[in-house]
């Protein structure tokens, strides 16, 4: 977490959801924790070229506000729009609004 988002965070037990990703040549699982941020100290946020030349970064909001900002933005190429519909998947599974 804190290489994505620059804070620290404590991760409670247990997995809330899993996507396996086919994209290209690449095979990925990713898994959502659920977790609570424990250190408000701004780090580093390390994004790849091709994020930032996505318009990807991050920003704090209120949970119940999360799936309306992410499903609200227009991703700018088709890896962005992967990764909004894994996010917006693995939000609804974390709010116990999809099971996964």
């Amino acid at each position: 977490m804190k290489e994505e988002t620059g804070h620290s965070v404590e991760i409670k037990p247990g997995v809330v959801g899993v996507t396996e990703e086919w994209r290209g040549g690449l095979h990925q699982w990713s898994y959502c924790y659920r977790g609570f941020l424990i250190d408000e100290t701004e780090g580093k946020v390390e994004l790849t070229e091709e994020e930032v030349e996505d318009g990807l970064g991050h920003e704090w909001i209120a949970v119940g506000e999360v799936l309306a900002v992410m499903g609200g933005v227009e991703p700018r190429s088709e890896l962005g729009r992967f990764i909004q519909e894994r996010d917006l998947f693995l939000m609804g599974v974390g709010l116990g609004l999809r099971s996964g």
